[in-house]
């Protein structure tokens, strides 16, 4: 597989705890042609939207970052820029023990019937997490957005988690920048957004999401 040297970025987070294992930065890679309905980050599906960022910029930030145990990769859909993702992942692997996480809209199955170029950014993976988002199959469960999205331990790694992820609960964080825009990380409880957006609108804020997965 031929990889290239960026990625085209919707957004990023230093630190979070609601999107995998400990505290983790988030990347969101830009373009998503699966349009899921409902999707809590329609912001992400524009092929051309967000920024292109080279992949050492990226990896330099990461190296930058303190206290963090990995790093997951939403979206967008990542396995839409497929080489460039694999390109950040080999190099991160190569550069230091890292955990690595990842969201798609893609099922496992159908990944695999891509053939290997897939499987061998899922075998760098420790942790991947497969399927649409389905809105009739909202869920509250720890680090999915709906109930048909499967979570494949590709490691032994963080195994200890297998027995939390039927926890339920709120997985969300929020932070206020310094323009006052209220920014959240995480997974919505359904009706969460439309509340919040007409609330804030009623203040005069406003309400900026990162994404979830």
């Amino acid at each position: 597989m031929s990889q290239t040297s960026s990625i085209r970025i919707a957004d990023r987070v230093h630190a979070t705890t609601v999107l995998g294992p400990g505290t983790r930065a988030g990347l969101w890679v830009q373009g998503c042609d699966l349009a899921c309905p409902g999707c809590i980050a329609p912001h992400t599906h524009k092929a051309h939207g967000g920024s292109a960022e080279s992949i050492e910029a990226i990896v330099e930030w990461l190296e930058g970052l303190r206290g963090i145990d990995g790093l997951t990769i939403s979206g967008g859909e990542p396995f839409q820029q497929m080489n460039g993702v694999l390109s950040l992942v080999t190099r991160l692997r190569h550069r230091g023990d890292w955990s690595i996480m990842l969201y798609s809209g893609y099922t496992m199955e159908a990944l695999r019937r891509r053939g290997e170029e897939a499987m061998t950014l899922i075998k760098q993976l420790d942790i991947f997490i497969d399927g649409p988002y389905q809105a009739h199959r909202a869920t509250a469960m720890r680090w999915r957005g709906s109930d048909n999205q499967r979570i494949h331990f590709i490691t032994e790694r963080h195994q200890e988690w297998a027995s939390q992820l039927e926890e339920e609960g709120l997985w969300m964080e929020a932070r206020i920048d310094d323009d006052g825009t209220l920014r959240w990380t995480g997974v919505p409880p359904p009706g969460f957004i439309d509340a919040m957006h007409e609330h804030m609108a009623h203040e005069g804020l406003r309400l900026r999401p990162i994404a979830g997965p």
